[in-house]
């Protein structure tokens, strides 16, 4: 972020409309942890299925979709069988993604099935360095709160979703499980774009919203609950 500073000076009790009309400006860069820095509320999805996985849709129509929602920031997730095994076959995927449409930021991720947790389903986003993991719909393996933590324990999840396909979880929005949670749409149908979100505090960049939500900086927005 860029910070511009008028040096411009004049005496005490001066008209300030007699200042010289070509006061210089300074432009300083702010390093990235500086309070000066400005936060957005960024409005985003987490859980996203597309054409190249199980989804109905093309990454393009959804992406429109979402954009015309208002939403921020769009992270596409589609299963990790769908997309082919190793590093290469993600690697392939995301480089078929979009990094923006339009001023909506689409974040590159996938659905995996780690072998320390049965299969079951988690959610691994990456931005630079940084990397966000999250526990999907808990629910559809009558999962109890114990067994989630295990989970998230097993796999170091950063969050857990407390929705499915949009839904309220009630059961699993509770402090025991010691990571933030987050509502997604999980959306495979048109019908399920915009149903739930989070609003993310944070620059609007990748690395910044996932350190936010790696941070609990966020709220949740549930359809019928919210």
């Amino acid at each position: 972020m860029q910070l511009f500073v008028n040096l411009s000076l004049r005496e005490e009790g001066q008209d300030p409309r007699s200042r010289r009309p070509h006061s210089p400006l300074v432009n300083i860069e702010l390093p990235r942890n500086s309070p000066l820095r400005l936060l957005q509320k960024l409005k985003g999805n987490l859980h996203t299925h597309t054409t190249f996985s199980d989804g109905m849709h093309t990454p393009e129509y959804v992406a429109d979709k979402y954009l015309a929602a208002g939403y921020d920031f769009l992270a596409f997730t589609d299963h990790r069988c769908f997309i082919g095994p190793g590093a290469h076959s993600v690697l392939s995927y995301w480089a078929r993604l979009p990094d923006k449409v339009g001023e909506m930021l689409i974040l590159h991720g996938y659905e995996e099935e780690p072998v320390e947790i049965q299969g079951r389903h988690l959610n691994i986003i990456r931005a630079g360095n940084e990397e966000l993991r999250i526990i999907n719909h808990p629910n559809e393996y009558g999962l109890s709160i114990a067994d989630v933590k295990d989970a998230v324990a097993k796999t170091n999840a950063h969050a857990v979703e407390v929705t499915c396909h949009g839904r309220y979880l009630e059961r699993y929005d509770t402090d025991e499980l010691g990571v933030p949670r987050v509502a997604t749409d999980d959306s495979h149908f048109g019908s399920e774009i915009g149903v739930s979100w989070i609003e993310v505090e944070a620059e609007k960049d990748p690395v910044s919203i996932l350190k936010a939500i790696k941070a609990g900086s966020f709220v949740r927005r549930i359809r019928g609950r919210d």
